[in-house]
């Protein structure tokens, strides 16, 4: 069945990818997950779930080539309070 939808937003692809990461299914995490970055480079969730599908896929050095773009995307922005105070208060938890 196809989707109905012209156009899925990012976050959920962003969604289904940690979703799919936490069943295991680290293949169809990594495809969900750069779906959801090719859709939105800016969307720290999906590039931070791409980086660990990565790892738990045992290819550390695609991993840190995730994580330097996201490194790198976040310095290039400008900063939104709301959104540096968003990212500080889900520091820490697991």
């Amino acid at each position: 069945m196809r989707c109905r939808w012209r156009h899925v937003p990012p976050a959920f692809h962003a969604t289904l990818a940690a979703i799919q990461l936490a069943k295991g299914d680290t293949a169809a995490a990594i495809a969900t997950a750069r779906r959801a970055v090719e859709l939105d480079p800016n969307l720290l969730a999906a590039g931070n779930t791409l980086g660990n599908a990565h790892l738990r896929a045992g290819d550390a050095e695609a991993a840190v080539a995730v994580y330097r773009q996201l490194l790198l995307r976040r310095t290039e922005q400008p900063r939104d309070p709301q959104q540096s105070w968003q990212c500080t208060a889900g520091a820490g938890r697991n």
